[in-house]
């Protein structure tokens, strides 16, 4: 229950629950994509659980564990970070609280969407934020439930999520709108990929699934891939894409991720 944040040549994942004990794990890795060489950076912040996550920010999130059932309430953080120069610098706290929202980052804006506020309820808002004044407004509304749990992906200007019966939604960052465009078919879940490179995006390897689809976005087509071998009961920790492959790092919540499995992918191959 790690989240991500990836650039051209890093992944930063970390936080999350850890194995064991009580206290939500508050180390941070760093994956240089190339060499896959994985070394822990100084993070002097809150743990979160589930902060939603954007290249160069992350923010908000439950500072303790959750409960998966049941309606009690949640303590969230409102910091906001935001990695430069080999550092995480804290920014202006946000005007909100939220677990497991999305985020996606296009044209100097960050829209942070969806996930659930302290009373266990979905937000439905979509807030964005303007870096060049520091402000944060709401712009529009979701028109499902939505959370990080949900593959989602960006393209271009515009972000995609995948809901739990494999409606993949469209959101324009242009004017404000919402669209069905297609959907995945296999079945879906929690925690799966969704990783774009060139004019493809790879998903699948849910929470207990092997399979993989590639969706060609401007032909609107899906075509099966050889799914992922061995054991499908770990999680993905982290993924990314670098020189044209895919990188998925899958292991148990909470271990060493120098001692979980490094599994790169050849998307014309498999």
């Amino acid at each position: 229950e790690t989240f991500q944040i990836e650039s051209e040549y890093s992944v930063l994942f970390g936080l999350g629950t850890p194995l064991l004990g009580t206290d939500l794990n508050p180390k941070i890795w760093q994956v240089d994509k190339s060499t896959n060489l994985v070394s822990e950076i100084e993070f002097n912040g809150t743990p979160v659980l589930h902060p939603f996550a954007s290249w160069p920010y992350f923010g908000s999130g439950s500072i303790s564990r959750v409960k998966t059932l049941g309606t009690d309430h949640l303590a969230l953080s409102s910091e906001l970070w935001k990695y430069e120069n080999n550092h995480f610098i804290r920014q202006s706290d946000l005007p909100f609280s939220l677990y497991k929202a999305v985020a996606f980052k296009t044209e100097g804006k960050l829209f942070v969407i969806g996930g659930q506020n302290t009373n266990r309820q979905y937000e439905n808002r979509i807030y964005q934020y303007t870096e060049a004044t520091d402000q944060w407004q709401i712009v529009a509304t979701t028109p499902i439930s939505i959370d990080s749990d949900l593959p989602n992906f960006s393209y271009q200007d515009k972000s995609y999520i995948i809901d739990t019966t494999g409606l993949v939604y469209q959101f324009s960052a242009t004017d404000l709108s919402w669209s069905i465009i297609t959907k995945y078919p296999s079945g879906t879940g929690r925690r799966g990929i969704a990783c774009v490179i060139k004019d493809n995006v790879y998903v699948g390897v849910y929470l207990n699934r092997n399979d993989v689809w590639q969706y060609n976005i401007s032909r609107n087509k899906w075509i099966q891939k050889r799914g992922l071998r061995g054991d499908f009961r770990n999680v993905n920790l982290a993924y990314w894409n670098f020189e044209g492959n895919i990188y998925l790092l899958r292991g148990k919540l909470g271990s060493d991720p120098v001692n979980n499995l490094l599994i790169e992918f050849k998307p014309d191959d498999f």
